[in-house]
């Protein structure tokens, strides 16, 4: 059999250090209740062998677990699954995570014989999968089930992990210091120049009370990054996802990212940058530890007044910052396709493979259908059952129905609870949201800002027509796995070259020079597939 997939997927420059990096024995296990599992390797868990999650899925589904471990890095790992293919070694029995691994790819391994066919192994044994299925609602079911299949085979290689949580849906999560505007007797910024007023006040009149010029007015990532910050300061002048790259008017397909309207933004962005209201660490860090020693240090006054990221991940959970942050909502419309806050559909990733090594299919089965009950699901993301939380029905912060009740906030990424990671499942509102936490404390304030973020989402402005959830054939795949990234990478490097001012967005000739060079790199071949795959839809 022709194996295709390693050609697309080896980098040969990384072949030794790649290799150094993978652990345990791999290949298919031949004893009655063992697999071979591999997995990510992450610095937060002390012992994947020893930890509550393993136990867990083993006593559950009745299996031994014998780990397989591969780089923390998704694109690493996803090369170390080549290489192995590529030396005639055998792969572990079941892959867990790999969530970076794009749906062209997991066909290929498919055709290629390395991952088997689980049509008829959910049917027979997937209990779970099938009735976490049966509660989404019917349009992302059928996505969800379409989107499976390989249009070349009509065979299914993956089952996935999907975050309806709505919470991961909104792709800038904003944060604006309530304390520094109380101090400054002013007002949540609703508009780009009423944002400009609050961040030259926060740089200029000690809203820190510290009697130092040691303010920070606004902090995030660059575009690219999980708190990136350059989409918020875009989306007033046009509307800009970057997951999803397109947007469409009247059925047509058209790219924000070479308009006048983007232009703007990175003029106005860039100029944020030149008058010190937008940091140009924003470029420089890239550590989230480096966010929040700023953010909410150890010790002494914060120095940030706007931060975007997970407000859990980036303020420090020793102190007491949360309470002096709230909310901040998109901006007004600058420009007549502007204003909107971006709301992705629920996050799909695939995740759960069983590869041509296992000699025990039904078994493989059952351990990957326990990764989608409830209880699993629970355990996965807020630890141990009566340690770490417990069941209770009550109200999210979103308003809805939820049962876990948390105990420790840290569990998920902190000490042998869990694996630091959601392996698989369906999360829900009920499942994965908490019971809103009300009074004081850091568990309750962290709740509070989680019912802000979702009364955003709930309110948000939306284009009418979106480019998502688009249905593509393998050989739309194929086009999308040449030119996606190289296309993806190209914008985001030059947009926040133009915003940091390594480049100047007002220079015609750099301006025209990023078109041209963004197009002859393939953009245009991905938007005629997102139109073929739009208008099929």
């Amino acid at each position: 059999m022709k194996k295709r997939i390693i050609s697309l997927i080896l980098v040969v420059i990384m072949l030794c250090s790649l290799l150094a990096g993978c652990g345990g024995n791999g290949g298919g296990s031949k004893s009655s209740n063992k697999l071979t599992v591999g997995i990510n390797q992450n610095s937060n868990i002390t012992s994947f062998d020893d930890n509550a999650f393993t136990k867990y899925l083993e006593e559950t589904a009745g299996v031994d677990i014998e780990f397989v471990y591969y780089s923390s890095a998704g694109s690493e790992a996803i090369q170390q699954l080549a290489l192995t293919a590529s030396a005639g070694k055998p792969l572990p029995d079941v892959i867990l995570g790999f969530h970076e691994m794009s749906q062209y790819v997991v066909n290929q391994y498919g055709e290629d014989g390395y991952f088997i066919d689980l049509t008829d192994l959910i049917e027979k044994y997937g209990k779970n999968y099938k009735a976490a299925l049966a509660g989404l609602p019917e349009k992302d079911r059928e996505f969800l089930e379409k989107k499976a299949v390989d249009t070349n085979t009509g065979e299914i290689y993956a089952m996935p992990i999907v975050l309806c949580s709505a919470y991961d849906d909104i792709q800038n999560m904003m944060y604006i210091n309530q304390k520094w505007l109380d101090n400054l007797g002013l007002q949540k910024p609703t508009t780009m120049a009423e944002l400009k007023n609050v961040l030259q006040a926060f740089k200029t009149q000690d809203p820190n009370r510290n009697g130092k010029a040691d303010e920070i007015p606004m902090l995030g990532g660059f575009l690219g990054r999980s708190n990136d910050i350059i989409s918020y300061l875009l989306n007033p002048y046009v509307y800009f996802s970057d997951a999803n790259n397109f947007n469409i008017t009247d059925g047509k397909v058209w790219d924000p990212v070479i308009t006048d309207e983007f232009r703007q933004a990175l003029i106005n962005a860039n100029q944020m940058v030149k008058d010190g209201l937008l940091s140009d660490m924003c470029f420089t860090l890239s550590a989230d530890n480096e966010f929040t020693n700023l953010i909410s240090p150890n010790s002494g006054e914060g120095k940030v007044g706007v931060f975007s990221g997970y407000a859990h991940k980036y303020l420090n959970q020793q102190t007491d910052a949360a309470k002096d942050f709230v909310a901040l909502g998109s901006l007004a419309d600058e420009t007549g396709k502007g204003g909107f806050t971006v709301v992705d559909p629920s996050p799909l990733y695939w995740c759960c493979y069983i590869t041509n090594e296992c000699k025990n299919t039904e078994l493989a089965m059952k351990l990957i259908d326990t990764l989608y009950s409830d209880e699993s699901i629970m355990r996965a993301r807020h630890g141990e059952k009566d340690v770490d939380w417990t069941y209770g029905e009550g109200t999210s912060a979103l308003g809805t129905e939820a049962v876990v009740n948390v105990i420790n906030g840290n569990a998920f990424s902190e000490g042998n609870s869990t694996w630091a990671k959601n392996p698989a499942g369906i999360m829900t509102h009920k499942n994965y949201i908490p019971v809103l936490i009300e009074g004081e404390g850091n568990l309750a304030e962290y709740s509070r800002l989680q019912k802000e973020t979702w009364d955003i989402i709930a309110s948000a402005e939306q284009p009418k027509e979106q480019a998502i959830r688009l249905l593509y054939t393998q050989d739309e795949y194929a086009v999308r796995e040449e030119f996606h990234s190289t296309a993806t990478n190209y914008y985001r490097k030059q947009v926040n070259l133009f915003i940091s001012g390594q480049l100047d967005p007002n220079d015609d000739a750099a301006w025209n020079e990023y078109k041209t060079t963004l197009y002859d790199i393939g953009r245009d071949k991905l938007m005629k597939v997102a139109q073929d795959a739009y208008d099929r839809k």
